[in-house]
């Protein structure tokens, strides 16, 4: 017999796959023949080949593919009457029915064979996926403020309208700047604005909306209310914001301000810093919402006051005037603070409202200075005034003054000196112008010219006195 091209390929393949496909086709030969490999019917035509057609196909899960099967003598002539046996290789991809309808049940790939009286055809066929017909994206749209999250869900669904599971998103966000999206699926507002985010899976996209506002501010409210507070410290204020829906305003920034600065200042975070003495309103808002604190700026205590010199003596008539330090409670020196002087007795020792003290009478005064309830004293001790010496004589100088203009003045000096030429200390003397309508002279020996003429300056000691020629012009 001549065999055709067509049945030495079909050999040819069956060859190829006589091996791997050898316990199916036992099988196959065996279902068609009731157990026999052999044929029941002696008369029955002998059979070169089974062609099946596709010789490759593919199919989705869930579809069904018909497979036909023709069945050839030697000759190329078609045999009609063997019985078809109808094989798997992996049913777990697939089934084939008796009439050759494959369904496929798992992606993956597997053979399918077609048997007759030993003779076999085998197909390959591929089962893909359930391709993705559309994807949804839930909630449609979401509406946040800055900072805010909230989780997207996407659901890839087939041509029928049935979900599939399983299959790979792809996140993505048409404007980064307003809203980014991450592989779970959950947003993060950035800014105000609006973004398309789209979950992409196998080609097919859908999208969802997201709209990021800023929200509007309710209320604003400032804490403390009232405070006081020392000139030189700081308090931090705090203010608290919410929006519409009772929900806190972190991300925004205040405006704060001091009604005057030159009792205190506020930063930009709210930090309040006194200057000086005095009451103040600091305020803090935000859009067209405000609250105000009241400040009032005190000064800081007086810690301490100290009086120098620590003692000192005078005699009696004599004064010197004595300095009052004050520190506050950190340190500082403060000279803004009323101190009060008093002295503990009058009778010895005086004080004035600025300190100076004047000897009395002799004996021992306490002088004290008081700020704030804060003392601090000397001890003043009060000697006899000094005997003086007897004097010898009395040295005026200059001993003359010539050509002294008219409202003009010149001073004189005197000195009283004993026997021996020793000056005496502390001698007060007493001044005398011969003619007051020519020149006068103060207790100090100040000469002052009234009127042309030639004047006597006389200065008196202990009964002894010197006295300096003075002419006016």
């Amino acid at each position: 017999m001549k065999t055709t091209p067509h049945a030495a390929r079909q050999r040819s393949v069956t060859a190829r796959h006589a091996s791997r496909l050898l316990p199916l086709v036992i099988l196959a030969i065996a279902a068609g023949c009731g157990g026999s490999i052999t044929s029941s019917e002696p008369t029955a035509p002998t059979i070169a080949e089974v062609v099946v057609a596709p010789l490759t196909a593919s199919v989705t899960v869930g579809g069904e593919l018909p497979l036909q099967a023709a069945v050839r003598d030697a000759s190329g002539l078609l045999v009609t009457g063997p019985v078809l046996v109808w094989t798997v290789q992996d049913s777990t991809i697939a089934t084939v029915s008796a009439t050759g309808v494959v369904t496929a049940r798992a992606v993956g790939s597997t053979q399918v064979a077609a048997s007759a009286n030993g003779v076999s055809g085998i197909a390959s066929v591929t089962v893909m996926p359930v391709p993705v017909a559309s994807v949804t994206v839930a909630p449609a749209r979401v509406d946040l403020t800055p900072g805010a999250r909230s989780t997207l869900s996407a659901i890839p669904y087939d041509a029928a309208g049935k979900a599939l599971a399983g299959r790979a998103l792809v996140w993505a966000s048409s404007n980064p700047a307003v809203a980014t999206i991450d592989e779970a699926g959950v947003v993060a507002a950035v800014a105000p604005g609006s973004a398309t985010i789209t979950a992409t899976s196998e080609g097919v996209s859908g999208s969802a909306l997201v709209s990021v506002a800023i929200p509007t501010v309710a209320s604003v409210a400032i804490q403390p209310r009232a405070a006081t507070i020392q000139r030189g410290a700081t308090l931090q204020l705090t203010a608290t914001v919410t929006d519409e829906s009772g929900a806190l305003v972190t991300d925004r920034a205040l405006t704060w301000k001091s009604s005057n600065a030159k009792v205190a200042v506020v930063s930009a975070s709210g930090v309040v810093t006194a200057v000086a003495l005095g009451s103040v309103s600091i305020s803090v808002a935000l859009d067209d919402k405000a609250d105000t604190a009241s400040i009032t700026v005190v000064a800081v205590p007086v810690g301490s006051v100290t009086v120098q010199p620590s003692s000192t003596t005078l005699t009696t008539g004599q004064s010197t005037t004595l300095t009052a330090t004050v520190k506050d409670a950190n340190g500082n020196i403060v000279t803004d603070r009323p101190v009060a002087w008093t002295s503990s007795n009058t009778l010895v020792a005086s004080v004035a409202a600025n300190g100076t003290v004047k000897a009395v009478a002799p004996g021992t005064a306490i002088i004290s200075a008081t700020s704030d309830g804060n003392s601090g004293s000397t001890t003043v001790t009060v000697t006899p005034p000094a005997v003086p010496a007897t004097a010898d004589k009395i040295l005026i100088s200059p001993s003359s003054i010539g050509n002294l203009g008219h409202g003009h003045s010149a001073q004189l000096s005197a000195t009283a000196v004993d026997a021996q030429g020793n000056p005496i200390p502390g001698a007060v003397f007493t001044w005398h112008s011969s003619n007051t309508y020519v020149a006068t002279v103060n207790s100090s020996g100040r000469v002052t010219g009234q009127h042309s003429g030639t004047v006597t300056i006389t200065a008196t000691f202990s009964g002894k006195s010197g006295s300096a020629s003075v002419k006016v012009k």
